[in-house]
């Protein structure tokens, strides 16, 4: 028997062996419309999905989606960490 498939596709399910694959799975047939399986947005492509998802990288689910989509997942902890501490400052600018 081969190993069990342990990461799912978000997007339509689709069971893969490693993060790797998912991801590389992601990237090639989920290119355009895609609807964000945290919440009802729909990007017209990956790259918009992505700023979406780092958008609302306060949300868990956003945050987890984001790493899954990120290509250089090493480099994306401490970009969303920057991210969320920046949206804090700025969200405390504007408030009235």
């Amino acid at each position: 028997m081969g190993i069990p498939a342990m990461y799912k596709c978000p997007f339509c399910g689709r069971a893969s062996k490693s993060l790797g694959f998912l991801k590389q799975h992601i990237r090639r047939e989920h290119r355009t419309n895609i609807k964000c399986p945290a919440c009802r947005f729909t990007a017209k492509t990956l790259t918009g999905l992505l700023f979406h998802c780092l958008a609302h990288a306060e949300d868990e689910k956003h945050k987890a989606l984001y790493y899954l989509l990120h290509r250089n997942s090493r480099t994306t902890k401490v970009k969303v960490e920057y991210h969320i501490e920046k949206m804090k400052k700025y969200k405390e600018l504007f408030r009235a």
